[in-house]
């Protein structure tokens, strides 16, 4: 009996010594965190080719800001670069408003790239804001191409502005510089110092009073003009020969001069790069149906704009005046008017 009572003891105290090792392993659980970190292994990058780790990265590229190119009549080249390379020396641009008149500005001319000429005035007769400016192709300027031989030139024009660049439209020339300076001072209206006792009394003579009279006005004559109008004269003469009487045709009723008044046109690049007027004419025979050129101004530059802008669909009703040059038709536009769709009619 006291055996039995034994046993059931050690039994009792197994059973509680059981349970608080398993109260203890609960409490130690509990202190853990009830989440646990699950590791995901993703194998589809074992079938992918890889790069070697000695690889340049790229870098992302900046958005680079592109500036319309403007061509003119030069093909592109900047012509005051060219000025800078011939004189060897930096000089400022023309900078005058549009539709300011150059009268009788002397100057030198210099080879511009496309066989186009430059304008230098001379220094000394500059006035504020002129400079080298581009000579704008027309009759007047092919007769001074054709008389010119590497010497100082008087030009009078207009001022057309272009992309921030003056060029010339000349209307008159001549070589030489305006003013002539001579070597030696020539003293004007001077008179020899007389004896006066030395002269007879000549003064009951009228005979001999007008002749005197006549030799004095004689002798007021400016001796330095005397010399300018006979070198103008003789080189007037030798020059006459090489220049244009009657103003250049391109056709028939197509001269130099003429107007063509609200003539529908489009806006096309000729292989120079300038501006070309294209009429809406099948027969170029008729005055409307050459391509003229446009000279560059202020205007082509908002007709530009809306040929660029609208392509091929850009049309214009287009009024100015022709000028010719090496059998070559320019238009200076005056006035223009853009056609939108529903304007422009089957029989145009």
């Amino acid at each position: 009996m006291q055996t039995t009572s034994q046993a059931t003891l050690l039994i009792l105290l197994a059973g509680s010594t059981i349970q608080s090792a398993a109260r203890a392993q609960d409490a130690s659980q509990s202190d853990e965190p009830k989440h646990q970190q699950i590791i995901i292994i993703d194998q589809s990058q074992d079938h992918l080719p890889t790069m070697g780790t000695n690889q340049t990265p790229i870098e992302p590229t900046a958005t680079e800001t592109s500036t319309p190119h403007q061509t003119g009549l030069t093909e592109g080249q900047d012509w005051m670069q060219v000025v800078n390379n011939t004189i060897g020396s930096v000089t400022k641009p023309s900078a005058l408003a549009e539709g300011s008149f150059v009268l009788a500005r002397s100057g030198r001319l210099v080879p511009a790239p496309n066989d186009r000429v430059i304008f230098v005035p001379a220094p000394d007769q500059r006035l504020p804001g002129e400079g080298p400016v581009l000579l704008l192709p027309c009759a007047t300027l092919e007769n001074l191409e054709n008389v010119w031989a590497n010497q100082p030139v008087t030009v009078s024009g207009e001022i057309l502005t272009y992309h921030g660049r003056n060029q010339l439209l000349i209307s008159d020339f001549s070589l030489g510089f305006a003013f002539q300076e001579f070597t030696s001072p020539v003293k004007l209206n001077s008179q020899p110092e007389i004896d006066p006792d030395t002269v007879p009394e000549l003064d009951e003579d009228p005979d001999v009073m007008d002749l005197l009279n006549e030799l004095n006005k004689e002798n007021k004559t400016d001796p330095a003009s005397q010399f300018e109008s006979q070198r103008t004269i003789q080189s007037n003469a030798r020059e006459s020969d090489r220049l244009q009487t009657a103003p250049p045709e391109l056709g028939p009723g197509l001269r130099e001069g003429k107007l063509l008044v609200r003539r529908p046109a489009r806006l096309d690049r000729a292989a120079d790069g300038s501006w070309m007027a294209i009429f809406d004419n099948d027969d170029q025979s008729s005055p409307g149906g050459i391509d003229l050129t446009i000279l560059p101004c202020s205007l082509l530059m908002t007709m530009e704009r809306q040929a660029i802008q609208f392509g091929d669909t850009a049309r214009f009703i287009v009024s100015g005046r022709i000028y010719i040059h090496n059998g070559r038709g320019y238009l200076l536009p005056t006035f223009y008017q853009r056609l939108r769709t529903s304007d422009i009619k089957p029989w145009q």
